[in-house]
């Protein structure tokens, strides 16, 4: 649906192969799309988690009642800008990094038909584009849906006490957990989405 969109905005017909810039394009705005419907969905899960932790008894229509009570419907979108920020830029990396390992290992042949494990590979480092990236951003973010709304902090006060407190690498904390579940599932994802896509009647 995003290919579809850029193609007609930027005039190609949508049988038409794409430039590869319009395809970051292409990566940005169906990650932007995508922020609205993931925003309230992270930010439930987040407060489960924590909530979780705290041994409270809780339940996901719960938070969601206190949510909505606390900041009505649009608190469920607390967090938007971030997600919407790594969506659309880890978007970008994802199949930007996807698009140039394919080009790697195609050698510019236009009939090239890729291996499994090459899929795979491309798949794998487009997962580590995303999220070595945009994780800061991410981190920051987590926080920020997470905070006692009693005494809220904005994004950049967030940051800076992060980067206060352990430096830069405090972004990237809990980096390692997230690519240990990222590259094989980007790798899975990828090889499902070129096989299915190669056996489609249109």
């Amino acid at each position: 649906m995003a290919q579809d969109a850029i193609k007609i905005v930027r005039g190609y017909n949508l049988n038409d192969n794409i430039k590869q810039t319009d395809k970051l394009l292409c990566g940005a705005w169906g990650g932007f799309c995508t922020s609205f419907v993931l925003t309230p969905v992270e930010l439930l899960k987040c407060r489960f988690q924590v909530e979780t932790l705290r041994a409270k008894k809780t339940s996901i229509p719960k938070i969601v009642r206190t949510v909505i009570s606390e900041k009505g419907i649009r608190g469920l979108w607390k967090g938007e800008t971030t997600t919407m920020i790594r969506e659309a830029g880890g978007s970008m990396a994802w199949f930007g990094n996807y698009e140039a390992v394919l080009r790697h290992f195609s050698q510019g042949k236009k009939d090239y038909k890729f291996k499994t494990w090459q899929l795979m590979i491309a798949g794998s480092l487009a997962g580590v584009g995303y999220h070595c990236l945009m994780f800061p951003v991410d981190t920051v973010k987590s926080i920020y849906q997470i905070q006692e709304e009693k005494n809220p902090r904005t994004l950049l006060d967030i940051a800076g006490q992060i980067y206060r407190k352990k430096g830069f690498f405090g972004f990237y904390s809990g980096l390692g957990v997230t690519l240990c579940k990222s590259i094989p599932a980007s790798a899975i994802l990828f090889v499902l989405y070129e096989r299915i896509k190669a056996n489609l009647p249109f």
